[in-house]
């Protein structure tokens, strides 16, 4: 409509599948569901082995992709606690304890330090 051409170039015979610009392909749907279930079958074990005991759930619950918020999952053992990593490090190993902060740029006045304009 627009006169955009889709193009695509791939080598293997699985590099495009469930393509939204294709009709859905068995083949392809049976695949994303052995890896979804793999996956899936995965994170319980996990899951299971960390926090099995802890957990006051059952595992239909636990696994069915339902949201807890943060009070709630402590509540049911899902996690320990709620916080932020500077207020748990600065409980564990106190005050003093160093941070360092890699990746974004450094700030001067709410610019970034270099930034012209």
């Amino acid at each position: 409509r627009l006169g955009v051409e889709r193009r695509v170039y791939t080598s293997g015979t699985s590099k495009v599948q469930l393509d939204p610009f294709l009709p859905e392909k068995e083949q392809d749907l049976r695949m994303r569901q052995r890896l979804l279930e793999d996956i899936h079958s995965s994170f319980k074990g996990v899951v299971l082995g960390e926090r099995g005991g802890k957990l006051s759930l059952d595992a239909e619950r636990v696994f069915s992709g339902e949201v807890f918020t943060g009070r709630e999952a402590v509540q049911h053992g899902l996690c320990d606690a709620v916080g932020d990593v500077r207020g748990v490090m600065r409980e564990k190993f106190g005050d003093k304890v160093k941070f360092r902060q890699f990746g974004g740029p450094r700030m001067f006045f709410g610019t970034p330090i270099g930034a012209s304009g």
